[in-house]
């Protein structure tokens, strides 16, 4: 571990689940990150909101429902989720993705319409004019859709996340059935992006589908690679051969889309790629402990005594039948896939969670790779360079997310949370000769405490923390998003805000179900030591 010094030029608050709460429908876990930065903005969006910064971290916008960003009514019957967004200097323009699905206003479940909302800004200003597209996701047969046979209909694109070239606009997402109860492949969907930003209504759009991987497994989580302009003869992905449930692996693939080019054309002429690559094993890490601390969302539905209208105990405010009251600090989630995907300097430069032995204890780390990609008679050959795997004694790195330069030199960012420390935001330096010393850039103040982790509200417990952190190098600088906790308070001091604010703000820096934080820093390769 090591202090951060005058690389780390800027750290800010970002989104929290009080800001999302007071404008939109409720809490919302997790806190899946995006995050674009260019033209001297700043947009982070998360879940059900967005905001544009400056580069000073100044607030340029209101907190923005995702909603009334895409032109929805505000009336409960849509849900959007998994934003992720880019600023293409090529083209002087913000993308941005989400993911929205129907509310079933009887049973409350998800239903049509199942679509992937593309906005493209029409100028380099966010906080202009917008253009939106729909891409229909049900693959059910309807809507010019191919017939996947989910089960039960329709099907819906988890996770998707994009990258942008010079031609093109590329997205992939999970396909799964909307009660998730069956899992159909990964869909990866070309676009060309000067239809997009002409306003064509009928973009071109190739679509791949339900596609193995080399191995015979079948794919999952392919994310692409954010591509700066000019670079590369191809767009890139990489995936771990399986599933965050799967216990491990020793191989990652990589995939390419060449000939991009003739997206724009009458007939565009693409093929899915594939190459394998063998890496030191990784295993997925389950779930990770936190710091123990105050958390006043479990202990009210642990009290039997405090005065609500309806009785005594806190547990009141909540819940219509009195629960067990044996709700515990809950551990964190964790995920295994890859995460975000950067090509930088000829190299594709990624990370993900793995177990290690760390000082005799079994925590989770990152394990991160450096890959060189080509393209030679017509397949792709893909080496690993460099890797590694690292780790905190005592404690655990989660998320991570790698952004580096054009010249090589980046970072990687993610959340340590463990004995030690609460929730923080921090970062390690990234180049070809490795990783450098753990620093925080913020600290966190507690644990988790929403609601996904209490059986009470949530059945079965499972502490969401986040699906995926964001990080992109604009002039020079890398600038990531985290997921930390910027706030901690008592039950009585839980309890104290009944009115007329609601119960549980903990004076405004909270929402009743939850407390998640998101932390913007701005790091500068050129003084990391």
């Amino acid at each position: 571990m090591q202090s951060p010094g005058r690389e780390l030029v800027r750290s800010f608050d970002g989104l929290t689940n009080a800001q999302q709460g007071a404008n939109n429908f409720g809490t919302v876990e997790p806190p899946d990150q995006g995050l674009c930065v260019g033209n001297g903005y700043v947009i982070e969006t998360v879940n059900v909101a967005l905001r544009v910064y400056d580069t000073q971290g100044r607030a340029l916008s209101p907190t923005i429902p995702m909603s009334q960003f895409l032109g929805y009514p505000r009336d409960g019957t849509t849900f959007q989720t998994d934003p992720s967004c880019y600023y293409d200097s090529d083209s002087n323009r913000w993308f941005h993705v989400v993911m929205t699905l129907g509310i079933d206003q009887t049973t409350f479940g998800f239903t049509t319409p199942v679509l992937m909302e593309v906005g493209v800004s029409q100028t380099g200003n966010p906080l202009g004019g917008w253009l939106y597209y729909t891409i229909p996701t049900q693959n059910d047969g309807t809507d010019g859709t191919p017939d996947f046979d989910c089960t039960p209909p329709p099907c819906f694109g988890d996770f998707p996340h994009f990258t942008v070239d010079h031609n093109g606009f590329y997205l992939s997402a999970n396909e799964f059935s909307t009660d998730e109860s069956s899992y159909g492949g990964v869909e990866i969907y070309a676009v060309s992006k000067q239809q997009l930003i002409a306003g064509s209504q009928h973009p071109n759009i190739v679509q791949f589908g339900q596609f193995d991987n080399p191995s015979g497994d079948i794919a999952y989580t392919v994310w692409p690679a954010l591509t700066p302009s000019g670079q590369g003869q191809a767009v890139y992905f990489v995936s771990t051969p399986g599933c965050d449930a799967c216990p491990g692996d020793h191989r990652l693939i990589v995939w390419a889309l060449p000939n991009t080019s003739t997206l724009a054309s009458l007939h565009p002429d693409l093929r899915l790629m594939s190459s394998v690559v063998e890496v030191m094993p990784f295993t997925y890490s389950g779930t990770v402990e936190q710091r123990p601390g105050p958390v006043p969302l479990a202990d009210c539905i642990n009290d039997t005594t405090a005065p609500t209208p309806t009785g005594p105990g806190c547990w009141r405010y909540w819940l219509l039948n009195e629960p067990a009251h044996n709700e515990v600090e809950s551990r964190l989630d964790v995920v295994g896939d890859i995460n975000q995907v950067f090509f930088a300097n000829g190299r594709l430069w990624t990370a993900q969670n793995t177990t290690l032995d760390v000082a005799g204890d079994q925590k989770t780390g990152i394990a991160w790779y450096i890959i060189q990609p080509s393209i030679k008679a017509g397949a792709l050959n893909a080496v690993v360079e460099h890797e590694g795997q690292f780790g905190v004694a005592h404690n655990n790195l989660i998320f991570p997310t790698a952004a580096v330069t054009n010249t090589g030199h980046g970072v990687l960012s993610f959340t340590l949370v463990g004995e030690d420390y609460y929730p923080s935001a921090a970062y390690a330096p990234l180049s070809g000769s490795g990783v450098g010393d753990v620093r925080v850039a913020a600290s966190g103040l507690g644990p988790v405490d929403g609601f996904t982790g209490y059986n009470s509200l949530s059945e079965p417990a499972r502490q969401r923390f986040g699906d995926y952190g964001a990080a992109v190098a604009a002039n020079g600088s890398i600038w990531f998003a985290s997921e930390y906790i910027g706030q901690t308070c008592t039950l009585n001091e839980y309890l104290m805000d009944t009115k007329p604010s609601p119960i549980g703000t903990c004076h405004g820096t909270r929402r009743g179900f939850g407390n998640w934080y998101t932390r913007v820093s701005r790091v500068d390769p050129a003084k990391l030591d």
